[in-house]
């Protein structure tokens, strides 16, 4: 099989999955702002996991948690 999609299909992809990380986030720091980093850990991997993120490193994810945790930014690249 050849696939070859556009740019616009490329395009709809990166958007959908940018959508459905963001909504991680904001559920995420919704429910654990201000809470210990600890306890972010394993529900932050299961959120991103059930969105189709599973390679992300134990650092990534220490550090996304300690941002949640402080209610800091925390750059998200995809791509």
């Amino acid at each position: 099989m050849d696939f070859k999609p556009n740019q616009s299909d490329l395009d709809r992809l990166f958007t959908t999955i940018a959508a459905q990380v963001e909504g991680v986030d904001a559920d995420l720091r919704e429910k654990f702002a201000g809470r210990p980093p600890e306890e972010i850990v394993a529900p932050a991997t299961r959120a991103f996991e059930a969105i189709g993120i599973e390679s992300l490193t134990d650092e990534w994810i220490v550090d996304y948690v300690r941002a949640v945790s402080a209610g800091e930014p925390f750059s998200i690249n995809l791509g």
